[in-house]
């Protein structure tokens, strides 16, 4: 072994860069760096030992960066049941489990609710299970219902901050206190489809958990106690080393901002991974399927908690196909079973380039989350206005690009499926006063 480094000695960059240049034969070694207008992010398709960035973490240790997991990589597979009428719904939550889901989201859009009904043999200790809360009564009867449940893992998806909630946190936060159940719910997956940049992902998810862990430390919880009651949801899109580098970065900000209450507390930082609309297309399922795929590999290798993939032709008027339900299941089955994404965790830890762009991410994402923190904070109307703003101003770059071409989506722009099909899209409800983004409509 003492013998390896002789035999192999190290490579200088300028030798290394003389012999890119023999590989482009006669192209531009400026085409190996790159600069993304949108992300505002430069990189390079190449790294040099001499340029490394050092990450020593352990995952699960330190700043995070490298995960909050200490054994697998493992996450749920979760799928999103819209409640309209009980029976039915708990008819589709356990053909769901059936099908290998292990985790379920319960959108109580109705607000008087059977639960009997709805949970009818579900064994709620054995899955994951996560109750998008409309109306501030459901929180009391579902904690009646679960103080009978021992040990389920149960999270409420309460968004204090768009649903005009926030009168309402202190008496939450009050009813909750001791119980086990997370409720307070950050949304970026929303903010990441009306079209927000990486770095405006994570600064909106910055600034909604640094405004809850002030509330409930104010509402008597310690930091540890108001950390753990803190959960984010997470878009992804198909920029894959991007979207890996995201989570990272994140983690290890939100990390700081804890540790800035309490050093010695260890986050959870429970991340619900989401694969949304903006890129796909009703009338290109192949190529949807494969976005998918790629945009749940970033998901998990980036190490998310708990996964769900939105059925493609989900929020068509059509409404999800039983085809498009399952297959998007089996993609994280078929990671988990046949490619062992569960069992590394963060597998890119310590690619020099990885590790690069997880800085720069981090660097911007912690600057433009300063600059909303010293306006005011999120939940103030020059805030929200600005952001707002700022998104809408990348969403007509991205649209540009796509339109012009720049930007090749196949299936959208380039190679459309000259079928005709029946289904469109549904307009969606604006979050945080910006419409959801959907390139193949608003193009």
């Amino acid at each position: 072994m003492n013998k390896l480094f002789s035999d192999f000695p190290k490579t200088s960059k300028e030798k290394w860069e003389e012999v890119l240049i023999k590989e482009l034969k006669g192209a531009d070694f400026s085409n190996l760096l790159r600069s993304d207008e949108i992300e505002d992010l430069n990189y390079s398709t190449f790294t040099h030992s001499s340029e490394e960035t050092v990450n020593n973490e352990i995952p699960s240790n330190s700043s995070y960066t490298r995960g909050t997991k200490s054994d697998t990589n493992d996450w749920s597979i979760a799928k999103n049941i819209l409640v309209l009428e009980e029976k039915e719904s708990n008819k589709l939550a356990l053909s769901e489990l059936l099908n290998g889901n292990n985790a379920l989201v319960f959108d109580l859009i109705k607000e008087d609710l059977n639960l009997n009904q709805l949970f009818q043999e579900i064994q709620f200790q054995y899955i994951e299970t996560h109750f998008i809360i409309h109306f501030k009564s459901q929180v009391q009867l579902l904690n009646s219902y679960f103080n009978q449940v021992a040990e389920a893992p149960i999270y409420y998806r309460i968004d204090f901050l768009n649903d005009l909630y926030f009168s309402e946190l202190k008496s939450i936060s009050s009813e909750m206190k001791g119980k086990s159940i997370p409720f307070t719910f950050v949304n970026a997956f929303a903010i990441e489809q009306t079209g927000a940049t990486i770095i405006q992902q994570i600064a909106f998810a910055l600034a909604s958990g640094h405004e809850y862990l002030v509330q409930l430390i104010e509402n008597g919880y310690s930091v540890q106690e108001a950390e753990k009651n803190i959960h984010f949801s997470f878009g992804f899109g198909n920029n894959y080393f991007f979207e890996i580098s995201k989570i990272r970065a994140f983690r290890k900000l939100w990390h700081t901002i804890v540790s800035n209450y309490d050093a010695n507390v260890k986050i959870s930082a429970f991340i619900f991974g989401e694969i949304g609309f903006v890129n796909k297309s009703l009338k290109d399922p192949y190529t949807n399927l494969l976005r998918q795929t790629t945009e749940a590999m970033s998901a998990v290798a980036g190490g998310i908690n708990t996964l769900s993939i939105h059925p493609y032709n989900s929020n068509s008027n059509e409404g999800e196909t039983v085809l498009a339900a399952r297959m998007a299941s089996n993609i994280s089955l078929i990671l988990k079973d046949e490619s062992y994404f569960d069992k590394v965790i963060d597998p890119i830890g310590g690619s020099y380039s990885i590790e690069s762009i997880t800085e720069q991410i981090a660097q911007k994402a912690w600057s433009y989350f300063q600059e909303l923190d010293a306006l005011g904070g999120i939940t103030t109307e020059n805030v929200k206005n600005k952001f707002a703003s700022d998104i809408q101003t990348k969403v007509e770059l991205k649209k540009e690009k796509v339109k012009s071409g720049k930007k090749v989506l196949i299936g959208i722009n380039k190679f459309p499926n000259p079928q005709t099909e029946s289904a469109t899209w549904k307009k969606q409800e604006a979050y945080f006063g910006i419409n959801q983004l959907v390139l193949e409509r608003d193009i």
